[in-house]
């Protein structure tokens, strides 16, 4: 069987930055990068923080905002 991969979906904005945003919900949480989207499901949760980090090099983060939705 032959999977396809396509790579570099996601760009940088014209200066030099990406926009993301993280929805969790539940079990599945989605992370956007400049409008493409990524799923992911979650079984454990072992907390609710974040952690916004950078390996091998350097991130500035920055205009950040946070929300919590209730509970269903």
């Amino acid at each position: 069987m032959h999977w396809a991969f396509q790579t570099n979906i996601v760009h940088p904005n014209e200066d030099g930055t990406y926009h993301i945003q993280i929805i969790a919900d539940d079990t599945i949480a989605t992370l956007y990068i400049n409008g493409v989207a990524l799923n992911a499901r979650m079984y454990t949760q072992p907390g609710d923080g974040i952690v916004l980090a950078a390996e091998d090099g350097t991130a500035v983060f920055k205009d950040m905002s946070f929300a919590k939705f209730p509970l269903k």
